[in-house]
């Protein structure tokens, strides 16, 4: 009976083996499963923007833009921008983000300065290298990407508050009194791309776990968010898949189609590649505009941007070059999306080196000197 006994537990040890190894087989497979349902339902299940880059077409800016406006800004020796990163707008405000000066400006509508922010250090209210600006009703929401702190402003760059997020964040967006973030890779094993949180910072929900198998993510120049009013339309970088949200919930609305140069990401990692080099073999989409109804979308083709204009009441797609036909002979090179402003800037110096008959015949731009501060130029979607 003792060793009747000894028998029966080694086999009760062994069978305790066996279903934790099931176990943790079933939870693995169970995980494939869903990675590789996510990354396929959609082609069935979401509307499909299919990108013939191959059949370039030229189409007319006027075809989807009513009107533009040029803003010269005010320049003197404390007012020299370096880059305008990003840009907002609240009420009659233009609000610039300039990351090479690490600075924070604001200008009305004629480009006259309003306020100015240069608040370098690491005490309240103080920031090291800001990377992101978002704005809602609140204030102004600075993202300080190496402290990995967000800054809240008023509207006239009064301080407020600031917190810390547990991770990197290089993207954000305002959704009325909450925020939308990307966050980089973390290294943990509960790893997501999308948080959504409320005005101080807190976790509401969190979106699209990275994929460790397949690789993490690495930068280019490409944005995640795009908005206009109500609706809201991001994707991770080197993803197909456009989401929005609906209350709380993620939900993909498109998938774009580079036919059979579209990424193959639910089986490849695009670490593996340069996407910069001519050899690359896919086609990768790189900023997304959401203006109106109309969502624009760029990619690089042979070494030329080219875009996919989508009309999202009638399901439409025109993919190709466009002509500016509303300013003559100047390019269309749009760098943000706000509302259904599509906004450029150019500097000075260049815009006299290959534009000069901008210069001479657009009353706004007479005298301008290379050594003014950049020209915005704002499109007015239909």
């Amino acid at each position: 009976m003792k060793y009747i006994f000894k028998d029966s537990m080694k086999i009760y040890k062994y069978d305790i083996g066996v279903l934790i190894l099931y176990i943790y087989i079933r939870r693995y497979l169970l995980f494939i499963l869903i990675i590789l349902s996510c990354s396929t339902s959609h082609k069935k299940d979401v509307a499909t923007i299919t990108i013939n880059y191959d059949q370039t077409n030229t189409y007319l800016l006027s075809d989807f833009i009513a009107n533009y406006n040029i803003i010269r800004l005010e320049i003197s020796d404390s007012i020299l921008i370096g880059e305008i990163s990003d840009i907002e707008f609240y009420n009659d405000d233009i609000i610039l983000l300039d990351k090479k000066n690490n600075t924070i400006l604001l200008f009305n509508q004629q480009g006259e300065l309003i306020h100015q922010l240069a608040n370098s250090g690491r005490g309240a209210g103080e920031y090291i290298y800001l990377n992101d600006i978002a704005i809602n009703s609140q204030g102004i929401y600075l993202l300080d990407y190496s402290q990995q702190k967000v800054l809240i402003y008023d509207h006239d760059l009064k301080f407020k508050k600031e917190f810390y997020f547990p991770f990197y964040v290089s993207e954000m967006k305002c959704i009325n009194d909450q925020m939308i973030i990307y966050a980089e890779s973390n290294g943990k094993t509960e790893d997501y791309q999308f948080y959504l949180t409320d005005n101080c910072g807190e976790t509401l929900n969190r979106y699209l776990p990275r994929n460790k198998i397949l690789g993490n993510n690495t930068f280019i120049s490409s944005n995640v968010f795009t908005q206009n009013n109500d609706l809201l339309v991001f994707a991770p970088r080197y993803s197909n898949t456009l989401y929005t949200l609906h209350d709380t919930t993620v939900i993909p609305i498109y998938f774009l189609d580079f036919k059979d140069k579209t990424f193959p990401e639910e089986h490849t990692s695009i670490t593996k590649y340069n996407i910069n080099d001519n050899k690359f073999p896919y086609i990768v989409r790189r900023n997304i505009f959401l203006c109106n109804n109309y969502l624009l979308i760029d990619y690089i083709y042979q070494d030329e941007r080219h875009f996919c204009l989508h009309d999202m009441n009638t399901g439409e797609s025109r993919n190709g070059y466009i002509t500016n036909d509303l300013i003559h002979d100047f390019r269309f090179f749009p760098q943000f999306v706000k509302s259904n402003k599509i906004i450029d800037w150019i500097d000075a110096a260049s815009l006299i080196e290959y534009f000069p008959h901008i210069v001479q015949t657009i009353p706004v731009l007479n005298n301008l000197k290379e050594t003014d501060n950049p020209i915005l130029f704002i499109y007015n979607s239909k």
